[in-house]
């Protein structure tokens, strides 16, 4: 079973491993308190898109997901925008 959850959430044993996916490390969390596991940097979004969807809202979320799977390899242009080899 996969959970997601933030980081400024406590941890629990029954999280089990950790996994922190973003391109840079979290500004707000001390080095000290780092609690994940392992971190994942290749699997977060560019910057540029992570910040049209959170920072500057000029996507949505389903423009997001899109082109998040066109830039990971999961789908391509074409496929993606088609709604073929879409993730549920």
């Amino acid at each position: 079973m996969i959970k997601t959850k933030s980081l400024k959430e406590p941890t629990e044993p029954s999280d089990g491993l950790r996994i922190l996916i973003a391109r840079g490390r979290p500004m707000y969390l001390p080095k000290s308190e780092e609690n994940w596991d392992q971190w994942w940097k290749q699997l977060a979004p560019s910057k540029d898109l992570y910040q049209a969807y959170i920072k500057h809202k000029t996507i949505d979320w389903d423009t997001y997901t899109k082109k998040f799977m066109i830039e990971n390899g999961i789908c391509r242009v074409s496929t993606c925008y088609l709604g073929i080899g879409k993730i549920k």
